[in-house]
């Protein structure tokens, strides 16, 4: 290696290589009949890659929200590679797709937006790196509270159905979108005018949190709801 004898051998071994460092392999034959006895072959010289650690940021314009409005996150990234992978998670659930952005409409209180990256970069220290995490402020409506009807969801947690109940007539409908926790709409219905109740059929859902949005004429607000065995 750049003139030296290194080891001899049929191969070479190295955890000590530079940038600009030569390496190369000098033949000494034990034939009778060659016209030299040593060949020298041409010189390799390696590109010495450093290791490098991936790193994702995220972030929102604004972690305040109402219910019901479009926020987009955003990976800032480095040492990623040329085609790295990102897998978002909202409170630990995957969601959303392989893209350095994510949007989402659902969002409650207090949910919580990481992204995982996965790089290509052949010398990273580390292929994958959770990003910080972002924990969302989001208010009812258009920053307003739930009507004053005041609306009751039961049971608690729910099994065969859910209950949603006004304590008084409402004075206008209502709509009340079900959603799991990656956004797919499971079922609609609607606290009718002048009524007091709707409800969901429930018994063909899986166990776990899904989201009620529920839309009048002054606006939305959303809440939680457990689902249980």
């Amino acid at each position: 290696m750049n003139g030296n004898t290194s080891e001899t051998g049929l191969t070479f071994v190295s955890d000590s290589l530079q940038n600009g460092d030569a390496v190369t392999c000098t033949l000494t034959s034990n034939a009778a009949c060659t016209t030299q006895q040593t060949a020298i072959s041409g010189a390799i010289t390696p590109e010495i890659m450093p290791v490098v650690t991936p790193v994702v940021y995220i972030s929102t314009p604004t972690t305040s929200v109402g219910a019901g409005q479009t926020v987009i996150f955003t990976a800032a990234t480095m040492n990623a590679g040329a085609n790295p992978q990102y897998q978002w998670f909202k409170n630990g659930v995957a969601v959303g797709e392989n893209s350095q952005a994510y949007s989402d409409s659902i969002l409650v209180n207090n949910d919580s937006i990481t992204c995982l990256l996965t790089t290509d970069v052949s010398c990273a220290s580390t292929p994958q790196v959770v990003s910080n995490s972002i924990v969302m402020a989001v208010l009812t409506g258009a920053n307003r509270p739930e009507p004053e009807t005041g609306i009751s969801v039961f049971p608690v947690p729910a099994y065969d159905y859910i209950a949603i109940q006004a304590n008084t007539l409402v004075a206008h409908d209502i709509t009340v979108t079900l959603t799991d926790t990656r956004g797919t709409v499971i079922d609609r219905t609607v606290l009718h005018q002048g009524s007091t109740i709707a409800w969901f059929d429930t018994r063909r859902l899986y166990p776990g949190e899904y989201i009620l949005t529920f839309r009048d004429t002054t606006g939305m607000w959303s809440r939680k709801v457990q689902i249980a065995e």
